[in-house]
């Protein structure tokens, strides 16, 4: 197996991105875009599927629907967030501080106006 870089976007404003980002990122625009098992493509290769089968391997879940995809952060907190509590059956006491990113307070706020959470915010003292 061939040397590979693992980048987890860790910023989505990180500059400059690495070499090996840009240049995955130039040949996957160089691919035409059609959804596997669709298309009439020849070369039909399932790249989501390659990709969770390696990730799967990297952390060692025995199932690679344990890998999922989002767009961003944000997307994938709100993801969590929101799922943890809706699949759950009892109503949850969340406490965090005024320090959690927006990403995380958002969600747990709109929780708390729905009556899914009851939502305590603790305030940073200075000492």
């Amino acid at each position: 197996m061939s040397e590979r870089t693992i980048y987890m976007n860790n910023a989505s404003t990180t500059f400059p991105k690495p070499p090996e980002v840009l240049e995955a990122v130039w040949g996957s625009l160089e691919k035409p875009f059609y959804d596997y098992g669709r298309g009439t493509i020849d070369e039909e290769t399932d790249y989501l599927f390659e990709t969770r089968v390696l990730i799967s391997r990297f952390f060692g879940f025995s199932q690679t629907d344990n890998v999922i995809f989002t767009a961003n952060a944000t997307d994938s907190l709100n993801a969590l967030i929101h799922g943890f509590v809706e699949n759950s059956t009892g109503k949850f006491h969340v406490i965090t501080t005024e320090l959690e990113h927006n990403s995380v307070l958002r969600p747990l706020k709109t929780l708390e106006k729905r009556g899914k959470i009851s939502l305590s915010i603790a305030p940073v003292l200075k000492e």
